[in-house]
């Protein structure tokens, strides 16, 4: 199956899609200059995530390519490579595993394997039900309570403990709706690869 084409989604969905993905993109770009040290790379990340899924969803309402596989394997798997390198440097040094953080390895990865024509269906389900689950988590609210901590990797027993990730207590709204609306159209993605 292709990575795009008509034959995933109406046009009507797709460029429904586009618009959720552009408005997305501008709410990252917007908040993007307010970030400092670590938040700025991650709503960068959620920036470049909004585009090129935004890009894809164009791909498949006027049918074209415009960007060759490779290079989105290129992209997204250095991208991969850097949130890794963040992970095991934080390990390294503080002990703590940031969730925010896997969850944006899982997106990055995501994104290799929805960009992969060849893909395995086996892999696209596997994210697929990965990210569905984190719509529901981000939607019911049981993932604002992760999402702002990282598991204490020492020697011990793991746990969890309060990190903020994000400026602030918990995460508002909005970029509860942003994550979870990112989320839904990756899935979304994912599923009309499968069937």
């Amino acid at each position: 199956m292709s990575m795009t084409g008509p034959d995933l989604f109406p046009e009507w969905l797709s460029l429904l899609w586009v618009i959720v993905f552009a408005v997305l993109a501008i709410y990252s770009a917007q908040s993007l200059p307010a970030q400092t040290g670590p938040h700025r790379y991650h709503v960068g990340l959620s920036l470049i995530m909004s585009v090129s899924m935004g890009y894809m969803f164009l791909a498949m309402a006027v049918n074209w390519t415009v960007i060759p596989p490779l290079a989105w394997l290129v992209v997204f798997g250095s991208l991969s490579v850097a949130v890794v390198i963040f992970l095991v440097k934080q390990v390294l040094s503080t002990g703590q595993l940031p969730v925010a953080w896997v969850l944006s390895l899982v997106a990055t990865i995501s994104m290799i394997v929805m960009g992969d024509p060849d893909g395995l269906d086996v892999m696209r389900f596997i994210f697929f039900s990965i990210l569905f689950a984190e719509v529901l988590g981000w939607l019911t609210g049981t993932l604002d309570l992760f999402f702002t901590r990282s598991v204490r990797i020492r020697p011990g027993k793991p746990s969890l403990t309060p990190r903020p990730v994000v400026p602030g207590s918990g995460l508002k709204v909005p970029v509860r709706v942003e994550v979870a609306v990112m989320s839904l159209g990756m899935s979304h993605m994912l599923f009309g690869q499968i069937v």
